[in-house]
């Protein structure tokens, strides 16, 4: 996928993210998104199936993102406490965003 078309997806899940938290997942549209992030429907639906999708596809970039941070902290050999409690910590602020 070219750059524009990352740049994109990055978008539409940045939105989908603050519209998932706002108004909970299934109170959110794929219109809902579309007007967010300024994308025609089928702009939309090139990228993603429908708004499952694009949920599943924040979650697996938030799972990426833990990974990264926790083969960070093992390499930087931070204790295993002082990972779980900072890992915690950002998931109890992600929930209370």
């Amino acid at each position: 996928m070219s750059s524009k078309g990352d740049r994109s997806r990055e978008n539409i899940l940045r939105v989908a993210r603050l519209l998932f938290a706002a108004k909970g997942f299934s109170a959110v549209t794929m219109q809902d998104i579309c007007h967010g992030t300024g994308l025609s429907r089928g702009g939309l639906y090139r990228h993603y199936g429908s708004t499952s999708e694009i949920f599943a596809a924040i979650i697996q970039q938030e799972q990426r993102l833990a990974r990264a941070a926790l083969e960070r902290a093992v390499e930087a050999k931070v204790k295993p406490r002082q990972i779980l409690v900072a890992f915690l910590r950002s998931r109890v602020e992600q929930l209370l965003d």
